[in-house]
């Protein structure tokens, strides 16, 4: 007499289940890299690397739930041990926990100090902090505006407190509505070539200067190019110039708006290890690079529209 339905069930249920969670998590990363080059593939496995106080299958979690997510712990270890509570509405990151349920955690962007809270070092909360600039509100607006123009489409995302933003070329898909005239309103269809995401906990000044310096890597070809008379192609730049160009022209940008603007955090940690500027830096490309973000802050630009573009194009 063949067993009952419910035995077979629940004797195979482990397994299923287990088969499930790992093609889900297969599924995850997939999706999670599905646009990205290997750099990014790189970053992911040293993050698995590093993060030493969890596995790197719940490191892995981490990374995919909460991009820059690299201080967390339970809600009740942040209010015992740190006295911060977390914010509300935060999403927990889900983790695994051996022989036992799943465990919630949140990453210490996700909470706020008690009046009492001991101070934690400004590398773990404010890791991109600047001083405030003036003048941001009408500049961050028309920066944003006039990127879509060129195929760049601006979000506010949820992100750890090591992530300030990144740029990243995407499939042809949706499209931004860019005006060609004020008067009479006219506009055009511009398909969306590549994604600006920025952490939406950064204020307004490191916004700015965190799109300017995504921007940059655009302007300077570091993303490549299929308009050469637009910014050059660029792909094979080693990327400690690569940053070094980015933050370099980020800066130029900053200071047009406030010349009291500090040196971005990273290229103050690089002016100060490294002896030398890199090998390799275009200096034409850093001023023609903030040259353009410039422009696109002071204003509305009539676009420089590309030609309709094909399935095809770079």
């Amino acid at each position: 007499m063949p067993p009952d339905r419910d035995s077979t069930t629940s004797h195979h249920r482990p397994t299923v289940v287990a088969e499930n969670a790992r093609q889900s998590i297969d599924d995850l990363v997939a999706d999670a890299l599905r646009y990205r080059g290997s750099k990014q593939y790189r970053d992911l496995l040293a993050f698995m690397g590093r993060f030493r106080h969890y596995s790197p299958f719940n490191a892995l979690l981490v990374h995919l739930q909460i991009g820059g997510g690299a201080f967390v712990a339970p809600a009740s270890r942040w209010r015992s041990k740190y006295g911060r509570r977390i914010v509300p509405g935060a999403r927990p990151i889900v983790l695994m926990q051996p022989f036992g349920p799943i465990m919630l955690v949140f990453d210490v962007a996700q909470t706020e100090p008690d009046s009492d809270a001991p101070n934690l070092p400004d590398g773990i909360v404010k890791p991109f902090a600047m001083p405030p600039m003036q003048s941001l509100e009408p500049a961050l607006g028309w920066l944003v505006e006039n990127a879509k123009a060129d195929g760049v489409r601006v979000s506010l995302v949820d992100a750890g407190s090591q992530s300030a933003g990144c740029i990243r070329r995407t499939a042809l898909g949706p499209v931004q509505h860019v005006a060609v005239k004020r008067r009479p309103p006219e506009s055009v269809e511009v398909p969306v070539r590549f994604e600006v995401e920025i952490n939406r906990a950064l204020p307004a000044t490191e916004t700015y200067a965190t799109i300017a310096h995504e921007l940059a890597h655009l302007f300077c070809g570091h993303l490549g190019s299929r308009k050469p008379d637009w910014w050059p192609h660029r792909l094979a730049v080693p990327e400690p110039v690569t940053e070094f160009e980015a933050e370099s022209a980020a800066y130029i940008a900053c200071l047009r708006l406030d010349d009291s603007a500090r040196v971005p955090p990273h290229l103050e940690q690089y002016l100060g290890t490294q002896p030398q500027v890199p090998d390799g830096v275009s200096l034409e490309r850093i001023a023609a690079a903030a040259g353009r973000v410039i422009e696109m802050s002071e204003g509305w630009l009539k676009p420089r529209l590309p030609d309709m573009p094909t399935p095809t194009d770079a």
